[in-house]
């Protein structure tokens, strides 16, 4: 039985918005490794996917959680070894019988076939590459460094090494170490997009979306059939103008001006040109651009501020009229109207700010 708490790093307590924080860290790192060019590689990185979708839909439900806990509980793990002394003697390459076994989920099966490897070929850095993807997938972070450090230095020039150690810093949050190691990566072999994406996508995890998004429209400039790299650029044109266009108001956001709805309606369409299969990101995307055209069509048009402004001045000019002579009771009325509008006057950004409900 598939363990999701250990696929994801999270504890069989742990509360909804960690499961969902953890769901969408684990889906970066592991979606841009769909792309890698060994087969063993993207195989592991596919099923990884396919758990964390199934992850999301069970833990995120509540009845079907707590079904699957029950079973959980009762169900044997694959947290030992199981693997059979004798079926290795005749397996000629160790390394393709470890990476089968880390694909399946086995581990601790993994871990020890992966140390024979190493034991019987000390100087195959495809060896001390795989016992360092098992030691990571098994929690033994520090392990896996030094074994993925041992492997550059038997093939430094081997730019996957690179890539897959600045994974392992990515997942422990050691942001400039899983730059470094990515850039050098590209920097090896230029023509993997791969490489470049996983520093955009870094970038966007740091917020700094001017150096994320030339990055990640680069990528998908060179493969724009590729999905990672279109949810990955659209996470970002979406967050760049909701963190950094708009203004907070509590744990939401609002439109302050004219100008940043413009900009907002042009990154949201951006985005949703993209192709990227995410429902629910589309559906945010969707709901943000609504908002901004609904602010744009609202509230920065003659209907609002102007109207209100100019209806005032009427009102004075009305006033003056009436106290030199005769006027109309219309005029009268107008007046009023336009006093009673230029002392409750309300900006478009204020009427935003109270009209919101929800922008994340």
């Amino acid at each position: 039985m598939v363990d999701y708490y250990k696929i994801l790093d999270v504890a069989i307590t742990a509360k909804e918005d960690e499961i969902k924080g953890a769901i969408k860290d684990k889906r970066r790192l592991w979606m841009q490794k769909t792309n890698a060019p060994q087969l063993e590689r993207r195989q592991e990185a596919e099923v990884k996917v396919k758990q964390i979708d199934e992850a999301e839909k069970i833990l995120l439900n509540s009845t079907q959680r707590s079904s699957y806990d029950q079973k959980l509980k009762t169900t044997a793990t694959k947290d030992e070894r199981t693997i059979d002394e004798n079926e290795l003697k005749n397996t000629e390459n160790l390394v393709e019988q470890g990476w089968k076994l880390l694909i399946n989920d086995e581990i601790a099966d993994a871990i020890y076939v992966a140390t024979r490897a190493t034991e019987k070929q000390g100087d195959n850095p495809e060896a001390w590459a795989l016992l360092a993807q098992a030691k990571y997938r098994w929690g033994e972070i520090e392990d896996a460094l030094y074994e993925y450090k041992k492997a550059i230095k038997l093939k430094p020039n081997e730019p996957d090494y690179y890539f897959e150690l600045g994974g392992v810093n990515e997942s422990q949050q050691r942001w400039q170490e899983a730059v470094d190691n990515y850039l050098k990566a590209s920097k090896i072999n230029p023509s993997p997009s791969m490489y470049r994406a996983a520093v955009g996508q870094v970038y966007l995890r740091l917020e700094m979306y001017n150096d994320a998004i030339p990055i990640l429209e680069a990528c998908v400039k060179e493969e724009p059939k590729n999905e990672t790299y279109n949810w990955f650029l659209a996470l970002a044109y979406n967050d760049l103008v909701v963190k950094s266009v708009m203004r907070p108001a509590g744990e939401s956001y609002y439109i302050a001006s004219e100008d940043a709805a413009n900009k907002c309606v042009s990154y949201f369409d951006k985005a949703l040109a993209l192709k990227f299969n995410d429902t629910d990101l589309r559906k945010l995307i969707q709901k943000n651009l609504e908002y901004a055209h609904w602010s744009l069509a609202k509230h920065w048009g003659l209907s609002t501020g102007d109207t209100l402004k100019w209806g005032a001045i009427l009102g004075v000019i009305t006033i003056i009229s009436f106290a030199v002579g005769n006027v109309p009771f219309i005029l009268i009325m107008l007046a009023a109207d336009g006093l009673f509008g230029f002392f409750n006057f309300k900006p478009g950004y204020k009427i935003n700010k109270d009209s919101f409900q929800y922008l994340s």
